[in-house]
C-alpha cells in the first residue's frame, strides 16, 4: 500500500537522508489504506560502516490521531458554545485565575474579556 503524494514526499526525504549517513527521528506518513504512521529512519550499514540501505521502524498512530481529532473537535465544539451562549459562563484554572470569560459575563459584569483573564476569582474586581 503507498502513501499519499503528500507524505511519498516526506518519506523519499528521509530515504535520501538516511542514505547519506543521516537517521530521521520522525517523518508522519498516511497510508491509502488509512493507516498512519510514525517512522524513523536509519542508514543500514555493513560491516565496515558504508551505508547500504534505509531500516525503518514504525509505529501505528491511526487510533491516536482520531482520538486527538475528536479532542479538538469537543474543544472547539465547547468553545463555541461558551463563546455564542447568551448565558454568562466563565472558567477558572487550577491556580484559581480567570481564563474563560464569555460576552455575556462581560455584559453582566460591566469588567470585559481583556480586563478579566488572569485575575484572581477570589480576589479579583468581580465581587462587591
Amino acid at each position: 500500500t503507498s502513501s499519499p503524494p503528500r507524505d511519498r514526499h516526506r518519506v523519499a526525504a528521509a530515504v535520501a537522508r538516511a542514505l547519506e549517513g543521516q537517521d530521521t527521528k520522525v517523518v508522519e506518513a498516511s497510508l491509502t489504506s488509512g493507516v498512519d504512521l510514525l517512522l524513523n529512519a536509519c542508514a543500514r550499514r555493513s560491516s565496515s560502516g558504508r551505508v547500504i540501505g534505509v531500516v525503518f521502524v514504525g509505529q501505528d498512530i491511526t487510533e491516536t490521531k482520531a482520538a486527538m481529532d475528536k479532542v479538538r473537535r469537543a474543544a472547539y465544539g465547547f468553545q463555541r458554545l461558551v463563546a455564542t451562549s447568551v448565558a454568562p459562563i466563565f472558567g477558572v484554572d487550577c491556580d484559581g485565575r480567570v481564563d474563560e470569560w464569555n460576552a455575556a459575563t462581560a455584559a453582566l459584569t460591566k469588567v470585559e474579556r481583556a480586563a478579566a483573564m488572569g485575575q484572581s476569582v477570589a480576589g479579583g474586581p468581580f465581587w462587591a
